[in-house]
This record gives structure tokens, sequence and C-alpha cells, in this order.
């Protein structure tokens, strides 16, 4: 039998889930618009960084994800070893690098997505403080 702890319907494979980190920093790197929002499912969220309200829907990601790619060229560096999948979670640490053009900064951040049967995010949320931005030296 199952215990009562067992997620609801199909686990996913790791590797699918591994597949929908990697197409997520590509989104960001390419700055597409479309294939961010496609990783989301219906009525996904984003809580970036946690705490803030949580943007909702395909329209508001999409501006969303506008706002963070409108400041300068986003690179998403994942940690070697800093993908963790259990189950159809996923927890993987970066450090984002904004260049602005007239600076480069360095963001340490872990994000984490809750993936749908379909492998798309039902919820993702974002842990960094605005206080832990530093130029790259």
């Amino acid at each position: 039998g199952t215990s009562s702890g067992a997620p609801a319907g199909p686990v996913l494979p790791p590797e699918q889930v591994r597949a929908v980190v990697e197409t997520y920093v590509r989104a960001f790197a390419t700055k597409d618009r479309a294939l961010y929002v496609s990783l989301f499912a219906d009525g996904g969220t984003v809580e970036d960084p946690v705490g803030s309200p949580p943007v909702t829907g395909r329209d508001a990601l999409g501006a969303f994800f506008e706002n963070a790619t409108s400041t300068g060229r986003l690179e998403l560096r994942v940690a070697a070893d800093g993908v963790r999948v259990a189950g159809n979670h996923v927890a993987f640490a970066f450090t984002l690098h904004l260049d602005t053009g007239t600076q480069v900064l360095v963001l340490p951040v872990i994000d984490t997505f809750d993936l749908d049967p379909d492998g798309r995010i039902r919820a993702m949320r974002a842990y960094w403080s605005p206080a832990e931005f530093r130029p790259l030296s």
C-alpha cells in the first residue's frame, strides 16, 4: 500500500523535472517570453521573492517576465550540483548575473517549483534578498 504522504497522481521522471529547470534557465538566457509562460500550469503562480504578492495567470506571468528581463541581460548560472528533485518538486541553487550595460551584478538565489502531473509549474518560489546583490568583482 501507499503511505498517506504519497503524492496524488503520477510521479514525474527526475529527468523530466530537470528538463523543466533547464528550459526555465534557457527562457531567461534567450529572453523568450512565450517559452517562459508555456512552462506554467493554468493558474500557476510565481512568488519572487518569497513574501511578495503572487503573480498568477499567463498575462501577468508574461508581464512579470518582461519586467524581469528589461533591466538588462539575465543569466542564471545553476550550481554544478545545485538541482534537487523530490518527486514532482525541485529546488535549485543558482547565481543570477544581471548585466545592466554599465556593470554586472550577481545575486545568490534558490528557486523551487511544484509541478503538476503534466510537468508544468503550479507554484514557483524564489528565495533571495535585494541586500545580497553584489557587483561582479
